[in-house]
């Protein structure tokens, strides 16, 4: 019952408004039903997340937030940086700069579905899929590499991170988990894609050129590190292991 609450009560953030008290709510239930999404895959269990944001259409919603704060974060976070830096507290930025790679984790659970992907609309899979093609981009940009080779810090050097150098790197961490995910739901879009309108394959295809774009990251893919000793770690499940 909670989990369908929290899925009819979720709506598009206008960009005016990221960051106040209804969009930290929003992100909040977003955690949650991600996090019991997850699980619920994870045990093979009752998917109900998955159903109720099918039979509610609140997967399109998940889209349009996903570009609204991308939009936020590209445009408006370099202006107000400072700002964040210096008179918003740490977690707050931080789940600022996060929201994306959360929405997107949700999407990346649910989109493995192949009645998920279908039950978007044309304009939303088109949509998701330049949002991917942004992100593959990204990734094969030396921003992932440095993101992905981020110097190891002691204690020391980390307590002594100025506010703005801290947000710096969140910002680093949360678009290069973000971007994985986006390479995840561009698989699950090519993998229905037979059953999918035909726009998104000429989009992917003819207007992306999708399969080039994804040939670098064969080559050298950035969720592959070696750290010191030569030890290899992969990006899993959100983080480094």
């Amino acid at each position: 019952y909670e989990a369908e609450q929290l899925i009819q009560q979720l709506h598009v953030t206008p960009i005016e408004q990221v960051g106040d008290s209804r969009f930290l709510k929003q992100h909040d239930s977003i955690q949650k039903l991600n996090l019991q999404a997850h699980y619920n895959a994870q045990t093979h269990s009752d998917e109900f997340v998955l159903e109720l944001l099918v039979s509610h259409d609140k997967l399109s919603v998940l889209v349009q937030e996903i570009l609204v704060i991308e939009a936020w974060k590209d445009r408006l976070f370099p202006l107000l940086k400072h700002h964040l830096a210096e008179h918003i507290d740490s977690a707050t930025s931080y789940l600022l700069l996060y929201h994306e790679a959360a929405v997107a984790n949700l999407l990346e659970v649910v989109l493995f579905h192949r009645h998920a992907c279908e039950a978007l609309s044309e304009e939303a899979l088109l949509e998701l899929a330049d949002w991917c093609v942004r992100k593959l981009t990204y990734l094969n940009s030396p921003a992932a590499l440095q993101a992905a080779n981020a110097p190891e810090r002691s204690v020391q050097e980390t307590l002594a991170l100025t506010p703005l150098q801290e947000l710096e790197d969140k910002r680093a961490e949360t678009d290069f988990a973000g971007a994985l995910c986006g390479l995840t739901i561009l698989r699950y879009l090519t993998d229905n894609i037979t059953q999918l309108p035909l726009g998104l394959m000429a989009r992917l295809l003819d207007s992306h050129d999708v399969v080039m774009a994804l040939l670098p990251l064969v080559e050298q893919p950035p969720w592959v590190r070696s750290r010191k000793g030569g030890k290899l770690e992969k990006f899993i499940d959100g983080r480094w292991q």
